[in-house]
């Protein structure tokens, strides 16, 4: 669900595919191309859009999107794949998703359990659009897609700040895996790590939130400099 002329119109720019669109009457007159775009339209009062909005102060529409995600061997071409260890917060994991797709096409999502849904309201639309443009796939079992990705040629990385050793950049094919907020990795994907890599950063800052650090880790793996780089 997606809520917002401006962000549903990014999600069907991107390819997304609107299964309903309600609004109040007002908005569903306005915007024409986004009823042209749906597949059914539902108009309803101000305050029956409330009930169902997320946000406080609803903005006339609310869209429910076709769910689209794919299988794990779908990951394997990618060069850098972001796994989602826990990752609990919708606003960080929507987020991750947006820098995703901003800084290549050769990303992809890996969303393990504890993680919070990529499709949530609040996750929708931290990714503005990006959903449609990033392969994502969800699994009810991270360490077997690890092993399958490790398999096809990726080396498993997880990010821990008290790691000896910086993350590079390198050509090999990687898994970058992003633990919970605060609780950091799994015990069960620790055992599937190839290595521990951490992001360098000034001793002022303790750590870094789920979003920021796979967003930085995105950035270092894919040639945008060596862990020393983020050093301030």
């Amino acid at each position: 669900m997606l809520e917002g002329a401006r962000f549903l119109r990014a999600a069907v720019a991107a390819g997304a595919h609107v299964e309903q669109l309600v609004g109040v009457d007002e908005a569903i007159r306005r915007e024409a191309d986004l009823v042209a775009s749906a597949r059914s339209v539902v108009v309803v009062t101000q305050r029956e859009l409330a009930a169902i909005s997320a946000t406080t102060t609803p903005q006339g529409l609310v869209g429910v999107l076709r769910r689209v995600t794919v299988p794990v061997e779908a990951l394997e071409d990618r060069l850098v794949v972001l796994a989602l260890d826990g990752v609990q917060d919708p606003g960080n994991v929507g987020t991750l998703v947006r820098t995703a797709a901003a800084l290549s096409d050769a990303v992809g999502v890996l969303v393990g359990p504890g993680s919070a849904d990529p499709f949530n309201p609040k996750a929708a639309r931290a990714a503005a659009g990006a959903l449609e443009r990033v392969p994502i796939a969800e699994v009810d079992e991270l360490t077997p897609a690890l092993r399958e990705l490790r398999v096809r040629g990726a080396r498993v990385i997880g990010l821990d700040p008290r790691a000896p050793s910086p993350l590079a950049p390198e050509t090999q094919r990687r898994v970058l895996v992003v633990g919970a907020e605060g609780a950091g990795l799994s015990a069960a994907v620790d055992g599937e790590l190839d290595e521990r890599a951490a992001l360098v950063v000034p001793p002022r800052l303790e750590s870094l939130n789920a979003a920021v650090a796979g967003a930085l880790a995105l950035w270092v793996s894919l040639g945008g400099g060596a862990g020393a780089s983020t050093r301030g």
